[in-house]
């Protein structure tokens, strides 16, 4: 759904004006969203298209887990590096799988996801269709002097947290 936020709203993270700086054993982590003056019709979008996530989650997950404990794996490996998404259908599916033999107890139990793809299809529809009428809707009845309040907080990166060694 973000891709399609950002195909109505472009937008990118920018250093703010303390990113960088020292702060009680870290560094702060100080980055601003920039949308070209819409970052409240932005955040305004993705509130709206977010109430609407997990009533469709809850539907999927009932759905899933009617159904026998299955595996979708959909590869996405390059001749760079492997890579895969790994889909229970279930939490029984998920407690059939043991670490040390995730391959193997996953293709063990391994779907066609012929059938994933159609609901794939279904689910982008619905997203397109979702963030288009929310983009019209913000677009149309934004208004500036409306804040929503958030708590200032900050994110302070612990020193050496991102060190090899």
């Amino acid at each position: 759904m973000s891709d399609l936020i950002e195909h109505y709203i472009p937008h990118d993270l920018v250093e703010g004006p303390e990113h960088g700086d020292p702060e009680k054993g870290g560094t702060l982590w100080d980055l601003k969203i920039d949308a070209n003056g819409l970052e409240g019709q932005l955040n305004w979008l993705r509130q709206r298209c977010q109430r609407h996530l997990l009533p469709q989650q809850q539907y999927h997950a009932k759905a899933f887990s009617s159904q026998a404990p299955q595996v979708i794996w959909i590869d996405h490996s390059s001749e760079i590096e492997n890579a895969a998404d790994v889909l229970f259908t279930s939490h029984h599916a998920l407690a059939k799988i043991r670490l040390d033999h995730f391959r193997e107890d996953c293709e063990a139990l391994l779907a066609k996801n012929h059938k994933l793809t159609q609901w794939e299809y279904g689910e982008k529809a619905w997203c397109t269709e979702l963030v288009e009428k929310e983009y019209n809707h913000v677009m149309k009845y934004y208004d500036p002097t409306i804040v929503t309040l958030k708590k200032p907080g900050k994110i302070v990166i612990a020193d050496g947290v991102f060190d090899d060694s």
